[in-house]
């Protein structure tokens, strides 16, 4: 009998500790379920958290190759200004040289007109004064035919009042006067021919030095803008292997 009463006292113990254990164990069961159920909600939100990271990367990465992009296109357009700022800067720097080059040829040939201008003026001061002269001399010629005439003129009427007989010996008097004064001035005149003749050889001479001289400068000057483009071109293609 005691030992039933002891089986039955183990008994209920057991059955106490299976319904602790019982207890226990949908204690853990609910602990861990809990914990499942936050584990899945974490992971959730984890999985969440990457998207939304791996969406914001994209955009970033997006943003950053836009304005990657753009800096690029502003490097190549300044790049671009500066090789066109250069490009031109060395053609106006080469227009310059040449028209300076060409301002100095046409100083230059300025200064040999001017000296032949004087040279001419000079010349031709010396025509217009020996023309005066030669002027002033048929002027005086002129007048002392003049004289003559005026001279010849009373004599003859004298003649022609007091003796007509000394008619023929008058006009053959006369007619070599006329004859004197007609060489007279032929004379002058041939002279006045042969100082034009001479101004105009002398103007021929001076018109062909002027053509030879001219003919030279634009040689020179063409020599000179050859070399000038010929320095310019390879000016150009080494700056375009720089």
């Amino acid at each position: 009998m005691r030992e039933l009463m002891v089986a039955q006292a183990q008994s209920v113990q057991s059955l106490a500790e299976r319904d602790s254990l019982r207890a226990d164990l949908d204690d853990y069961n609910s602990k861990w379920n809990s914990l499942t159920e936050e584990f899945e909600n974490l992971f959730a939100e984890n999985e969440r958290s990457e998207k939304e990271y791996e969406r914001r990367i994209a955009e970033e990465k997006q943003a950053f190759d836009l304005i990657r992009k753009k800096l690029e296109d502003e490097v190549s357009q300044e790049r671009k200004k500066a090789y066109d700022a250069e490009k031109n800067y060395r053609k106006a720097h080469s227009e310059m040289t040449n028209k300076n080059s060409q301002i100095a040829f046409l100083t230059l040939e300025n200064a040999t007109l001017k000296h032949d201008l004087e040279q001419s003026k000079q010349t031709c001061s010396k025509y217009l004064e020996e023309n005066t002269k030669l002027k002033s001399e048929l002027g005086r010629i002129s007048r002392k035919d003049g004289a003559l005439y005026e001279k010849f003129t009373e004599k003859r009427a004298q003649i022609m009042q007091t003796i007509s007989g000394f008619k023929d010996a008058l006009e053959k008097v006369s007619s070599d006067e006329e004859s004197n004064q007609a060489d007279e001035l032929k004379s002058c005149k041939e002279k006045l021919k042969r100082q034009n003749e001479l101004c105009k050889r002398l103007m021929y001479r001076l018109d062909k030095m002027r053509r030879k001289i001219r003919k030279k400068n634009k040689n020179r000057k063409m020599r000179s803008s050859s070399r000038s483009s010929s320095s310019s071109v390879a000016e150009h293609s080494g700056s375009s292997q720089r």
